[in-house]
């Protein structure tokens, strides 16, 4: 025995303690990278729920516009005058095709507020994560340097 067995002995566990928290460093770091990018795809979804929504918006317009052409011509084809309850017929269609047109654009703005608050939550977390790899390799790394100390 040379006594430098305890050196050795502590100096191995020392290097065997710095790689795992490197690795947990690196594990961290990617679980960051995933947070960042489910918050890319969260951003992503809330810009297609609102193109949806205009969409959506746009097509019910039309066809409450198609609907009150109906409505003109049946009226027309009747003999009716447009004034009184035939008037206000048309103009409760176009009322509530209008109505459904704005739900469907409102509809779709909560759906793109709800995609980007999980975006910001996931950017959050993100941060959240990289903030502690440095805290958690700075305590692994003086508990290495107390374990190497304490074996000297």
């Amino acid at each position: 025995m040379t006594g430098f067995e305890p050196l050795i002995a502590a100096g191995l566990s020392a290097a065997s303690s710095a790689v795992g928290a490197i690795s947990q460093a690196q594990q961290a770091s990617a679980q960051a990278d995933f947070q960042e990018h489910q918050a890319n795809i969260e951003k992503q979804n809330a810009f297609l729920a609102r193109e949806a929504a205009g969409f959506a918006a746009v097509g019910q317009r039309e066809q409450g516009r198609r609907a009150l052409a109906r409505q003109r011509s049946s009226i027309g084809r009747s003999g009716l005058q447009l004034a009184g309850t035939p008037l206000a017929v048309i103009e409760d269609l176009a009322v509530a095709a209008e109505t459904e047109a704005l739900t469907k654009e409102f509809e779709g703005e909560i759906n793109a507020r709800d995609a980007e608050l999980r975006a910001q939550e996931a950017l959050f977390r993100a941060n959240q994560t990289k903030s502690g790899i440095g805290a958690g390799l700075l305590g692994d790394f003086l508990q290495i340097g107390s374990g190497v100390a304490g074996a000297l």
